[in-house]
């Protein structure tokens, strides 16, 4: 074979474009991900090992089982477990009501003259409201007397009728008043209702196996128009509005409101194509829909969805994350990856102050626990993976030696990754190489900033390489990274990797 077919050669892949899990070995791009466990886009580029979570309150709530609803309110959560709500601020508990045990909890918060008043159902109870101070139920003699949701949308407050085929509204500016002559009333959907949500001007009303859309300022002139009368939501749960849209999750997987208006668009509509096998499989097992809830972390333009087990142990309980990846062209596609280890029964997010606050409440335990707070789960470590595409370098006939990896990082604190290269889509029958371990303790620290004295620097890059020399030979490889620790997040924005061109198959 000529020398200069043994130069040696480079090749650069950029980390971006999310988990591909439904198409075939030739049809995915470089800086995809066949396996992508516990990583987001990061906001620098790149797939960035998620922050971890911590426990929000050391007092566990009181009681027995899940915790059923959580949501951030002024300036603390409310949280409910067994037959009892209450609030707190991260250190002990104060019951806000005892109602008879119900289910699983609806929050929805709104201010018509202040102070904010939370809105609470859980399908068992009637529906009841909170603002801080009072606690009070409504129920009021046309109500529902036991709501999955109690929400607000222009000056009103709805709820579902006990059989889920209505929806019924109070009287404007009056929560607890269902005297038709006041302007209160119900309206019939001629479908089973799921959730609801006041988006823009309109309420949008998802039901089992349709969508439809509330229009107008009163009793006087409300119109119900349909979105679909093909597509439902699978769970009330992932309903969310974010990137400027409503996400909610369907058969055929999570989809926007604003592309499901658009009906003959399936391609808009539907934003997981590239991880339809999950959603297909959410969908098949219907047992999962109850379980299911999500967030929104707005800093990041980010979506959980969790879907978590009875039988199966936190350590391996599945979840969805979602991010906008912001591209030269203005385009902003999501990319998908998987959560493990993360088993929360509800969550929500919202703004304190000038803080996020990500919350959870816990299914096998009564903690209420923070997001993105920590390099642990509560201690746990953070399982994480990234394994990419099968590369062939151009020409899938010639076989590749590998001579070294430079891997580009942001790192957060010092860090340890797992190196594998798998030659020949993982063959048994080829020679795979032991993994190496790729290791920095030096990374860049800001002055002012938290440091360690004789381990941080200053004026260094805050991409460093880490390169190694690997070995082994096949036609295609890809490689994969992992991590499973309580180390501080990191980054991997890309690599390149050196070659040399061997004989022809």
């Amino acid at each position: 074979m000529p020398v200069q077919e043994r130069a040696l050669r480079r090749k650069l892949f950029q980390a971006e474009g999310g988990l591909i899990v439904n198409d075939n070995v030739v049809g995915r791009t470089e800086g995809e991900a066949t396996t992508l466990v516990n990583f987001e886009p990061s906001i620098f580029g790149g797939y960035r090992r998620i922050t971890g979570h911590s426990k929000y309150s050391t007092t566990e709530l009181a009681g027995t089982g899940k915790v059923l609803g959580v949501a951030v309110y002024n300036a603390g959560v409310v949280a409910a477990r067994q037959n009892t709500v209450y609030f707190g601020t991260g250190t002990s508990w104060a019951t806000v009501a005892t109602r008879t045990s119900g289910l699983k909890y609806q929050f929805t918060k709104y201010n018509w003259r202040g102070p904010q008043v939370l809105l609470m159902a859980d399908q068992v109870n009637p529906g009841a409201m909170y603002d801080g101070t009072t606690y009070t139920l409504l129920n009021d003699t046309n109500f529902g007397t036991k709501p999955t949701q109690v929400f607000e949308h222009n000056k009103h407050i709805f709820m579902d009728s006990d059989d889920r085929h209505s929806i019924i509204f109070s009287a404007p500016y009056a929560e607890i008043d269902s005297d038709p002559g006041n302007g209160a009333g119900e309206i019939v959907l001629g479908d089973e209702f799921v959730k609801a949500i006041s988006w823009r001007d309109q309420l949008i009303i998802f039901c089992k196996t349709s969508i439809l859309r509330l229009q107008g300022e009163s009793e006087a002139n409300w119109a119900l128009h349909t979105i679909t009368e093909n597509i439902g939501c699978i769970a009330a749960g992932s309903v969310q509005e974010a990137g400027g849209d409503v996400l909610f999750l369907a058969p055929d997987g999570i989809r926007t409101i604003s592309g499901t208006d658009k009906i003959d668009d399936f391609e808009i509509g539907t934003l997981s194509r590239n991880i339809h096998p999950r959603t297909d499989a959410i969908f098949r097992f219907t047992a999962l829909s109850e379980g299911i809830s999500s967030l929104v972390v707005r800093e990041k333009s980010q979506y959980r969805m969790f879907y978590p087990e009875d039988a199966v142990d936190e350590s391996l309980s599945k979840g969805i994350i979602g991010g906008i990846r912001g591209k030269r062209d203005g385009s902003t596609p999501w990319e998908w990856g998987d959560l493990k280890g993360i088993k929360p029964y509800c969550c929500d997010s919202e703004y304190i102050g000038d803080n996020e606050t990500v919350v959870h409440g816990g299914y096998d335990t009564g903690f209420v626990f923070q997001q993105e707070s920590g390099n642990s789960f509560a201690g746990a470590v953070v399982p994480a993976e990234y394994v990419t595409p099968d590369y062939d370098f151009d020409d899938q006939g010639l076989r590749k030696v590998l001579h070294k990896v430079t891997v580009y990082l942001r790192m957060e604190g010092t860090l340890a990754i797992t190196l594998n290269i798998y030659y020949d889509y993982n063959s048994s029958t080829v020679s795979q190489p032991a993994p190496w371990t790729l290791t920095n303790t030096a990374f860049a620290m800001v002055y002012g900033s938290s440091f360690v004295y004789g381990t941080s620097l200053y004026g260094t890059d805050f991409e460093p390489l880490s390169s190694q020399s690997v070995e082994g030979s096949g036609f295609t490889a890809s490689l994969g990274f992992s991590t499973s620790d309580i180390d501080a997040p990191y980054s991997i924005e890309g690599f390149l990797i050196e070659y040399a061109i061997m004989e022809r198959r």
